[in-house]
């Protein structure tokens, strides 16, 4: 891991989960400061907040695959997609440990 330099290029996927959907975001960075941006958004229902983690994991998974496969950029061993993932939703901490 390493810190932007901006001169970054290629494919680059961010993920993002809200309180009422999940965007798979595909960036593309060339030369020149150039940029393409798509995404793809799916619903997410009160069963895959309020149940069951792994569920709501497996639901991610496959919008990751079905975002990944619809523009075409499956992955290899020698060429790992880069990502990011980030919540933007609230919650409450209760405690630090």
């Amino acid at each position: 891991t390493h810190m932007p330099t901006g001169g970054e290029e290629g494919v680059f996927y961010a993920l993002d989960l809200g309180g009422t959907n999940f965007r798979v975001i595909r960036v593309f960075l060339s030369p020149g400061g150039h940029h393409e941006v798509k995404f793809n958004k799916f619903a997410l229902t009160k069963e895959l907040i309020t149940g069951a983690g792994e569920g709501l994991f497996l639901f991610l998974a496959e919008c990751i695959r079905d975002t990944i496969v619809w523009m075409g950029d499956e992955p290899s061993p020698k060429d790992p997609h880069r990502l990011g993932f980030t919540f933007s939703f609230p919650c409450e901490q209760t405690a630090v440990n």
